[in-house]
């Protein structure tokens, strides 16, 4: 294990910002190698479709996208360490792992398990950035758990049948295992790999899972059954003893109750600032449109703890579960900034991304494309306004708040940037540029009382490259 205080990397502060927003100086207060072997397909992108022909390649070629380590829900701060889960490279390796580092001791230790990345429709020949492995931890007894290496799979998806009896991947640990020593935290500590949480329910067709923690510190799943254009999102409780039954955030083909069109939905469920959230893009099942993928920035929140009702609009309207017309969460069409564009041309396809402070100022964003143009978008409302306020002026990056102050954290030539606004406004201003150090080309981003953590990639070649953590001061 590499561990490496980065006093060398230089920051650029602009102090302005110090003075239109509540934040302080951040810092760079450590930096760890976790690993030389990060998965990452390397090679070309290839159609879609049921591949098992598909020849080997020289380079590990995908289907969707190139990334898969860091991706996904892959990064949970608990105490003194931090988990971050990633596929080991090169193409030929593939393994699940779960990397914890303690902050405290400065150790680092990697679990590594049976189960390796099957691949598109199990072929391991074409990568599948869509697999990630999400990981939890359940404040009640301490438990981790993961899920992993899922898209949308069943008895007939492939379908030869060949993932019948391996289609949803689920791994729980012993409890106390967050917290276990060093010396005691190994694959031992874990549960074999199985098909459910609860025995008795449909694991079948789930994809992207997200682990969440509510005001009572009870860990929630939030994942989506079904297509890119009929799906639903669906939660479950663990309660320290047990998983609960899913229940719907929506319904699952809508035109069979009264909707016009099936619909699926890209965004997010999170609880935030005390709340379970909402906020999403539609993807509809219409071919005549000037949408190819997505459309509308949607959002509503819930006064219910665990989020199975009490739903309502940013409005204060009351809307009920499941959503059968997402319509009433529409604040707002991106696409609406290409008027004219033709049937079946305009995209929105890089994730809404949206957060909300702690006196509830909601901020959106994502990037609409068409005929290789690119407009940011940022639509905000400050707290107690009615309307939202749209910008097409706004840094890239993914979005956080800390109390009343907005952050975008991303990328600028491969250097670590952090931009920070007041809530409720568009007044972004740069407070920290790395100028220095390792090259990264993605990574996801968590904030934890006052310290940022940046899992990233590093620019490398080949089907196996560095990964990082790097974890910052806020200066809150």
């Amino acid at each position: 294990m590499t561990r490496l205080l980065l006093k060398t990397i230089t920051t650029t502060l602009v102090c302005a910002a110090l003075c239109s927003c509540n934040v302080g100086k951040v810092e760079l207060i450590d930096s760890v190698k976790i690993s030389d072997l990060g998965l990452y397909f390397d090679g070309q992108k290839v159609k879609p479709k049921d591949g098992f022909d598909y020849p080997d390649s020289p380079k590990y070629d995908y289907a969707y996208g190139p990334r898969i380590t860091p991706h996904g829900d892959c990064i949970e701060v608990y105490g003194d360490y931090v988990f971050m889960t990633w596929y080991k490279g090169p193409e030929a390796v593939r393994n699940v792992m779960l990397s914890r580092y303690n902050m405290k001791t400065g150790s680092l230790v990697t679990v590594e398990f049976d189960h390796r990345h099957t691949g598109f429709v199990n072929n391991p020949h074409i990568g599948e950035s869509h697999n990630t492995i999400a990981v939890g931890i359940c404040p009640i007894d301490d438990t981790i758990h993961l899920l992993y290496d899922m898209h949308a799979y069943g008895p007939t998806k492939p379908l030869n049948g060949t993932l019948s009896n391996d289609y949803f991947r689920y791994q729980i640990s012993e409890k106390g295992a967050a917290v276990a020593s060093d010396e005691q935290f190994s694959k031992q500590l874990f549960g074999p790999k199985r098909l459910y949480l609860k025995k008795g329910e449909d694991y079948t067709h789930l994809t992207y899972p997200y682990f969440h923690i509510n005001e009572k510190d009870e860990l929630f799943v939030r994942i989506r059954r079904g297509g890119h254009n009929n799906g639903k999102y669906m939660l479950a409780k663990y309660d320290g003893e047990s998983w609960s039954d899913f229940w719907d955030f929506n319904i699952l083909s809508a035109s069979e109750h009264g909707h016009p069109h099936d619909w699926g939905l890209y965004g997010d469920l999170k609880f935030e600032n005390g709340k379970l959230r909402a906020g999403f893009e539609t993807r509809l099942a219409i071919e005549t449109d000037k949408y190819k993928y997505n459309n509308g920035f949607h959002y509503a929140y819930s006064n219910d703890p665990e989020g199975r009702g009490e739903w309502f609009t940013h409005k204060g309207e009351p809307v009920a579960l499941p959503i059968i017309d997402p319509t009433p969460l529409k604040f707002y069409e991106p696409g609406d900034l290409y008027p004219d564009a033709e049937p079946n041309s305009l995209y929105l396809t890089q994730g809404t991304d949206w957060t909300v402070t702690e006196d509830d100022s909601i901020h959106f964003i994502n990037d609409a494309r068409h005929n290789g143009k690119s407009i940011d978008v940022h639509a905000y409302k400050k707290a107690g306004e009615k309307e939202f306020k749209v910008s097409t002026e706004v840094p890239g990056g993914q979005l956080y708040s800390v109390g009343s102050t907005v952050y975008l954290i991303g990328l600028e030539n491969g250097y670590p940037y952090v931009s920070a606004a007041q809530g409720g406004t568009n007044d972004w201003k740069v407070i920290y540029q790395a100028a220095e150090g390792p090259l990264f080309k993605h990574g996801n981003a968590i904030i934890r009382d006052g310290k940022l953590y940046y899992f990233l990639m590093e620019n490398g070649e080949g089907s196996a490259q560095p990964i990082h953590l790097l974890i910052y001061d806020l200066g809150l």
